[in-house]
Formats: structure tokens, C-alpha cells, sequence
């Protein structure tokens, strides 16, 4: 019960040692007061005071990577506000104009916290610059760290996948592979991780791998389809049957976060 109450940030439930979105906004109305007084965007207004919060009163050494978080933050309140400015009330415009200046605060905060963080070497940072600002001096921070165990969470190795993915599909599985036995930053996982993994294994012509990851996907909601695959490997029925039975098996083991790269490679690397 005690995991689900530290779940409901929207209802206004603080965790042991951590202070309520209320008891925040109380004695740091500089987190609260820029940021919309209505219902909308909750869940990313939540998450933004929480964040802002945490830097603030934080300082340990993942201080850079709770900025990189909280640019996270952030843009996520944003882009939901950049919506809810779009919703017209006839008798409440006022609300309408509350959210105008929320969304235009969002871009004030964000322009400020990039600033703040342009000689961060932390590696999320250098991504971020140079994936939203174009940064190529970081970038090439970014890529020095390879080798160096700087990316040591599957968050960090998809990131460093995104940036092959033009130009070498097989590291990019490969990367992507040893991301998933790596430890996660989040609970929950991008499914688009097991499309891609499908579709650079398809290309790769490893039938069999990309079945696997296509019977993952479609297990995380993703709609994909998985009849040409099976069309292929359909000349060894068996071969399907165990295909779908080491779905499932990686599947769990993905959830359990006892995943091996060894376990996924169904095909001949050569």
C-alpha cells in the first residue's frame, strides 16, 4: 500500500522523508507560482515542482543529472501546455490566459536551465545539447566517453544507439541489446525499443531474432506485424514454437531485470 501512496503525486501524498506538492508550494513558491493554477497538465506539474524541488535542495554528486531531469521535466510541461493553450473556455478565459503565461514561463525556464547546464560534460546533458541545440563540441564529448563504462544504464545506451542508427544498424542492435541487460532509470521501458530492435533485425537478415522482438513488441502494446516473419520461418514449425516460447522468456526476464544479451541471439552473427 505504502508503494502505490508514493505512486499519487496528483493527489498530493508525499512519501517518507519527502515533503507534499502542497508543503512545497508553501515554502518554495518559486517553484508553484510561474506554473498554471488549474486542472490541466497535472501529472507534468507534479512531476516539474517535484524535480525542481529535488535540484534545489540536492546537491549530491547526480546533481548534473537531476539538471537533465528537470530539463526532462520541464519540456514534458511545456509541450502539454502548448496543448492546453489550444482549449477555448467561452466563460473562463482567464484560465485560457493563466495558461498562456504558464506555457510562455515554460520557454523562460527552459532557455535558463540550458544556459545553466552548457558546460556540463555529464553525459545526458551533452546528448541533450546536441540533440535540441545542434551542439556538435558535445556531441564529440558525448562519443570520447565510449568505452569509458560512462554508459552504464539502458537510458544512456539507447542514446548512444540513436546516434548510429543512420549509419551502422548492426551496432545499433548491439547496443540497444546490452542496454536492456544494463539497469534502467526509469520502471517502465520505451516499447519503441523492441520495434526497433524487430526492424534492425529484420534488415539484418536475422529472421528469427526479429520475430522474437516483434512477439516482445506486440506484448508492450506496439502494433506490428508479424505475418511476413512468420511466413519465413514457417518452413520449420518447431522453429516458431520456440521462437514464441523464448518471447516470453525474455520477455520476463526483461521485466525481472535478469535480461542477457545471450538470450536474443537466435541467428548466426556471422
Amino acid at each position: 500500500m505504502k508503494k502505490l501512496l508514493c505512486l499519487m503525486p496528483l493527489l498530493l501524498v508525499a512519501c517518507k522523508g519527502e515533503p507534499s506538492l502542497s508543503d512545497i508550494c508553501t515554502d518554495n513558491a518559486e517553484f508553484c507560482t510561474d506554473l498554471n493554477a488549474d486542472g490541466w497538465c497535472r501529472h507534468e506539474r507534479a512531476d516539474l515542482i517535484r524535480q525542481r524541488y529535488k535540484v534545489a535542495t540536492d546537491k549530491g554528486s547526480d546533481h548534473d543529472y537531476q539538471q537533465y531531469r528537470l530539463l526532462r521535466s520541464t519540456e514534458d510541461y511545456r509541450d502539454c501546455m502548448a496543448k492546453a493553450i489550444g482549449v477555448v473556455h467561452k466563460n473562463l478565459k482567464e484560465r485560457q490566459s493563466d495558461r498562456g503565461t504558464a506555457y510562455i514561463n515554460s520557454l523562460v525556464a527552459l532557455k535558463a536551465l540550458e544556459a545553466e547546464t552548457k558546460n556540463s560534460s555529464e553525459p545526458h546533458l551533452l546528448y541533450y545539447r546536441y540533440t535540441r541545440l545542434g551542439d556538435d563540441e558535445a556531441l564529440q564529448q558525448f562519443l570520447a566517453l565510449e568505452g569509458s563504462g560512462a554508459f552504464n544504464t539502458l537510458e544512456l545506451k539507447a542514446m548512444l544507439a540513436g546516434y548510429y542508427a543512420k549509419s551502422d544498424r548492426a551496432k545499433t542492435a548491439k547496443l540497444l541489446l546490452e542496454g536492456l541487460a544494463l539497469p534502467r532509470e526509469d520502471d517502465n521501458i520505451n516499447p519503441e525499443i523492441y520495434q526497433t530492435l524487430a526492424t534492425l533485425s529484420q534488415q539484418l537478415h536475422h529472421f528469427k531474432e526479429a520475430y522474437l522482438w516483434s512477439l516482445v513488441a506486440k506484448g508492450n502494446d506496439v502494433a506490428i506485424d508479424t505475418h511476413a516473419l512468420e511466413s519465413i520461418l514457417l518452413k520449420d514449425p518447431q522453429v516458431l514454437a520456440s521462437i514464441q516460447e523464448k518471447a516470453e522468456e525474455v520477455a520476463s526476464a526483461i521485466k525481472k531485470g535478469q535480461f542477457k544479451v545471450a538470450m536474443a541471439q537466435l541467428d548466426s552473427q556471422g
